[in-house]
């Protein structure tokens, strides 16, 4: 982009750049994880309700001593 524009920067100003966008990619990728992780506990609870409302409406589905 610099380049484009014709200014010329030092390596002081690249290292900046450059450490600054690696803690831009490294907050985006915590955020992404914790988003992921947000929507697996998501539909892990809604599972586990959803098997609470089936015993409740059915009974167990496996207990001891069931047979077949």
């Amino acid at each position: 982009m610099m380049t484009l524009m014709g200014i010329k920067i030092g390596p002081e100003a690249h290292s900046f750049a450059v450490k600054r966008d690696n803690a831009r990619i490294d907050r985006s990728e915590i955020r992404a994880s914790n988003a992921s992780k947000e929507a697996r506990t998501v539909r892990l609870e809604e599972r586990n309700a959803e098997n609470s409302f089936f015993e409740v409406e059915e009974g167990p589905m496996y207990s001891v001593g069931m047979a077949d």
